[in-house]
């Protein structure tokens, strides 16, 4: 399988992103995103995320499959919770699972967290992987009127997971942060 790559969202052209963040299929499950996205509005959504890396020491990634930009993932400061996304376009959904095995090692290893959330929107089916992954139910949030599920992972469950796993050879991280 094509490498993982993890850059700055900044450096991923703007109309990309764009592209990106209208397709009705990912827009659907980024309900705190709005309407449709320009090149202005675009651009400043992705200052946004990549300004966290300055306010909090941690943010959001894009995220490439080869040479292809894939989506986005990382962290948020969310209260005092490091919050977790990944959002892909469809057509790598299949390497979810290696992205998030090298963002969270780079979460709990590198960021030294003591524990990760992941905050979805009920659009959002995947219970049963955040559960296999590890995650147990934090229970319900709200941001802007909009109802959240959250889901918790510690360290020392992460680090079971991953030893359970042998994820280890999954862990190779690249990245240009």
């Amino acid at each position: 399988m094509t490498g993982i790559r993890f850059s700055r969202l900044v450096d991923v052209p703007t109309a990309e992103v764009m592209t990106f963040l209208n397709d009705p299929g990912i827009a659907r499950h980024m309900p705190l995103a709005g309407d449709q996205f320009d090149e202005t509005t675009t651009r400043q959504w992705m200052e946004g995320k990549d300004g966290q890396w300055q306010t909090n020491g941690y943010g959001p990634w894009a995220v490439h499959v080869g040479d292809e930009f894939a989506g986005w993932c990382g962290f948020q400061l969310e209260g005092t919770d490091a919050d977790f996304a990944l959002v892909l376009r469809p057509k790598f959904w299949g390497t979810g699972e290696r992205i998030y095995l090298q963002a969270l090692a780079k979460g709990f290893q590198d960021f030294h967290y003591e524990s990760i959330v992941v905050t979805l929107p009920p659009t959002r089916k995947v219970r049963r992987v955040l559960q296999r992954l590890g995650f147990q139910n934090d229970g319900e949030t709200e941001f802007f009127g909009h109802r959240f599920l959250r889901y918790r992972l510690t360290k020392l469950d992460w680090l079971q997971f991953a030893n359970s796993r042998h994820a280890s050879s999954l862990l190779a991280f690249s990245a240009d942060r």
